[in-house]
C-alpha cells in the first residue's frame, strides 16, 4: 500500500518537472561563443627602371644629356635598361621600347648609298658610282638606332637584344636570365595620310613615326629581402641591351634641332595567383619551356593592359582615367 503511494508521487513529480521546462522559460539552448580575427596585409608590386650606364650630366640644362647631344652617324652610347623589383611580392616584368622611325637615305660603312633592303629592313643592294650620279637615292623608313650588346663591334649593324636567340655571354648570369620578345604586342595599325592604307610596325613594312618592341622576362623577380643590416636586397633583371648606335644616314636629313627620343617603359604584375583564361592559376612559370613562357607572358601582358589602359595607333600607352 505504501509502496504504491510512493510510485504515484514520483510520477506526479515527473509530470510537474516536465511542465516547468515547457512553460516556465527558465532554460534555453546551450551555447558558447569564441571569435578569431584573420589578420593579413595586402601586398604590393613595386618596380624601378634603372639604366646604370646612362650618363645623366646635362651642363647646359636643356634636357638632353651632354653625351647624347649632336650625335654623328655610327656613334654609340651606353644604355642598359633593367627592371628592379622593390616590392614585397614576386612579379613578372615587361619592357617596351619605343624608337623613332624616319624616312632617310641609308649609307654603308664604305660610303655607298643603299639601294634596297632585305625582309629584315637591312641593306641588300648598294648603288654603284655611276648610278649614284644619275639617280635620286632611295629613301626608306628606318629606325634611327640599333640596340646592341656591350661586346658588339661598331661595324655590327643589327639589333642584339638579350633574348634566348641572341643570348650574350657578356650578360650571362648564374640563373640564365634573359628576355622573351612578344611580337604579337608590337604591331599597331596606323592610318596613313591618304586615309586608306594601314600598316603594321615591323622591320619589313615600316612607316615614319615610331617602332615598338615588347619583351617579358623569363623569370619571376623575387620579393625584396632584408639584408640583415637594415637594408634591402632587390632582385633585378639582366639588361635588355647595353648600348645604342645611331644608324649611318645622310647628313642633315634629320634637322639638328630635332630631339629624338628612345622611350623605355617598364611594367610589372604580381607573379602569384594570376588566373589565366583556362580558369587555372599560372603556376611553375620559371620551370616552363620558352614557348610555354611566351604564351603565358602574352596572356599576362593582356591582363595588365586590360586593367590599366590601351595603346594609340602609334603604340603609346593611354592609361585608364582611374589610373590618373
Amino acid at each position: 500500500m505504501k509502496s504504491g503511494t510512493k510510485n504515484k508521487l514520483l510520477g506526479a513529480a515527473a509530470c510537474l518537472m516536465a511542465v516547468g521546462v515547457a512553460t516556465g522559460g527558465t532554460l534555453a539552448y546551450l551555447t558558447d561563443t569564441e571569435s578569431y580575427t584573420n589578420t593579413f596585409t595586402v601586398g604590393n608590386v613595386g618596380i624601378a627602371l634603372e639604366e646604370p650606364g646612362w650618363a645623366l650630366e646635362d651642363a647646359d640644362d636643356d634636357g638632353v644629356p651632354d653625351e647624347a647631344e649632336d650625335l654623328v652617324p655610327n656613334e654609340e652610347l651606353t644604355k642598359d635598361p633593367q627592371v628592379v623589383n622593390q616590392g614585397v611580392n614576386a612579379s613578372l616584368a615587361f619592357i617596351r621600347v619605343i624608337v623613332p622611325v624616319e624616312e632617310v637615305t641609308m649609307i654603308g660603312d664604305d660610303g655607298r648609298l643603299v639601294k634596297s633592303l632585305d625582309e629584315n629592313g637591312l641593306p641588300l643592294e648598294y648603288y654603284d658610282r655611276e648610278e649614284a650620279l644619275d639617280e635620286t637615292a632611295a629613301h626608306f623608313p628606318q629606325e634611327l638606332f640599333f640596340f646592341k650588346s656591350a661586346e658588339d663591334a661598331v661595324g655590327t649593324h643589327v639589333n642584339n637584344f638579350n633574348t634566348s636567340e641572341n643570348y650574350s655571354e657578356a650578360m650571362e648570369s648564374d640563373d640564365g636570365n634573359y628576355w622573351i620578345e612578344l611580337p604579337v604586342h608590337e604591331n599597331f595599325e596606323k592610318v596613313l595620310e591618304d586615309g586608306t592604307t594601314k600598316t603594321n610596325y615591323n622591320t619589313k613594312d615600316q612607316v615614319p613615326g615610331q617602332r615598338v618592341y615588347v619583351f617579358g622576362y623569363n623569370h619571376a623577380l623575387k620579393p625584396a629581402e632584408e639584408d640583415g643590416e637594415g637594408g634591402q636586397i632587390y632582385d633585378r633583371t639582366e639588361p635588355l641591351f647595353e648600348k645604342v648606335q645611331l644608324k649611318n644616314i645622310i647628313e642633315n636629313e634629320i634637322p639638328n634641332a630635332d630631339v629624338q627620343k628612345i622611350k623605355v617603359e617598364a611594367y610589372a604584375i604580381q607573379a602569384d595567383n594570376i588566373i589565366l583564361s583556362s580558369g587555372e592559376y599560372l603556376t611553375g612559370f620559371d620551370e616552363m619551356a620558352d614557348d610555354e613562357k611566351l604564351a603565358a607572358l602574352n596572356e599576362v601582358f593582356d591582363i595588365y593592359i586590360n586593367q590599366n589602359g590601351t595603346f594609340d595607333e602609334d603604340g603609346s600607352m593611354i592609361f585608364n582615367k582611374i589610373q590618373d
